[in-house]
């Protein structure tokens, strides 16, 4: 396996950072639109290749969504 670079470092802190401002995006229109806060709760983030079962994972959490996109 080759060595994680500094670019590939960096390139992961910015889709971590932008995931962070999308779901702060998300929260604030459940908001507004419940006129409230947003239930709090664990979130979890279930990642893998295609195929490696991420859908069927998440088919054991009660109340659970996944959004593939």
């Amino acid at each position: 396996m080759a060595p994680i670079t500094d670019d590939a470092i960096s390139g992961l802190k910015g889709l971590i950072t932008s995931l962070e401002a999308r779901v702060h995006e998300l929260e604030g229109k459940l908001q507004s639109a419940t006129g409230g806060e947003a239930p709090q709760g664990m979130r979890m983030t279930i990642m893998g290749p295609p195929g490696a079962g991420e859908e069927t994972t998440n088919g054991f959490h009660e109340g659970s969504h996944v959004d593939a996109e």
